[in-house]
């Protein structure tokens, strides 16, 4: 009984004393970095649609007087202007275009108050900032990862 005992004994705390044996002194510290970057590229989204004026003015005519209005303000429509969505109706065996979602991409804060003018001008007021990224944005990430690094060599 006594040897039954002694064996459940040691079964029992032999993994605590190995798990203590074996742990290594760690010192974990966090670093902390931060830069502030100006996006260089912008994406408008852009609705035209046929009830905003009332049907008076098709879609095609926005769209043309659109694009008039972006190539006198020297965007190059061909490479920044893409269609993201369209939508129509289809009565009568006549169809017709009702709304027309367009994304523009712009490198400047100046462009986007100019195309906004632009485009109010033109009654188009349909027009949202999708998103703004950088074309560095990796090679941002990876200096702000070694001033964070840098941070945590100091601290330590």
């Amino acid at each position: 009984m006594k040897r039954l005992i002694l064996v459940a004994v040691v079964v029992l705390f032999a993994p605590s004393a190995i798990a203590q044996q074996s742990a290594e002194n760690d010192i974990q510290v966090n670093g902390v970095a931060e830069k502030e970057v100006t996006p260089d590229e912008i994406y408008l989204s852009i609705t035209l649609d046929e009830s905003d004026s009332k049907g008076r003015v098709d879609i095609a005519t926005q769209r043309n007087n659109m694009i008039a209005s972006l190539k006198s303000l020297g965007i190059d429509v061909e490479k920044l202007l893409t269609i993201a969505d369209m939508s129509s109706n289809y009565i009568k065996r006549k169809p017709s275009f009702v709304a027309a979602k367009y994304q523009l991409c712009l490198s400047s804060s100046e462009q986007v108050l100019a195309v906004y003018d632009a485009l109010e001008k033109l009654n188009i007021s349909n027009i949202d900032i999708v998103r703004v990224s950088h074309s560095k944005i990796e090679q941002f990430k990876s200096d702000v990862r070694k001033e964070a690094m840098q941070n945590a060599r100091q601290v330590a």
